[in-house]
């Protein structure tokens, strides 16, 4: 469905019928990215601010390449609208903790890889979740995007190295 809504796109933009719109989310369940050929019809859920097509495929757009070659950026492999889409896992996990805000998807680690990580950004901050348990990470240190690839680039320190907080679920009387 993402790759559709990519090419959809670039066909409506080759006849100037598409609108484009980028906006700011009151709920992490609106989506971010809307196209539609009329103002009031929505082409597709997936909550990315910025995609791409390279080689036939949609990825998350960012200036810079995956960390290494565990690491994709393809929004297919990163469960497109499944996690990313509207009401999808990202927004119930962002939603059960009172976040909110503009979701940036920016690279999965390979399920192969062993540890099922996803780096995005919330309204400027850098996440991790991790989809076999949903735990969310606020990174703390390094902060900016380039420093954080950096370290996870680097073979003498690795994503081990990149300090986070974890994001709990509100306290409530009720559980």
């Amino acid at each position: 469905m993402a790759i559709k809504m990519a090419m959809m796109l670039g066909q409506n933009n080759s006849h100037h019928e598409a609108s484009l719109s980028v906006y700011d989310c009151a709920s992490p369940l609106s989506s971010i990215f809307t196209i539609s050929s009329r103002p009031s019809s929505t082409a597709s859920s997936i909550a990315l601010r910025r995609a791409q097509i390279e080689n036939g495929v949609l990825v998350t757009k960012c200036d810079y390449n995956p960390p290494t070659e565990e690491w994709t950026n393809n929004c297919q492999e990163m469960d497109g609208d499944e996690h990313w889409g509207e009401g999808g896992k990202l927004s119930e996990v962002l939603e059960s903790r009172g976040l909110s805000g503009k979701i940036k998807p920016l690279f999965a680690l390979d399920a192969e890889s062993g540890e099922p990580y996803t780096l995005f950004e919330l309204s400027g901050t850098i996440h991790f979740i991790n989809a076999a348990d949903d735990s969310l990470e606020r990174v703390t240190y390094p902060q900016e995007l380039t420093e954080i690839l950096g370290t996870i680039t680097d073979p003498d320190s690795g994503l081990a190295d990149v300090s986070t907080t974890t994001v709990q679920e509100p306290y409530s009387l009720d559980k």
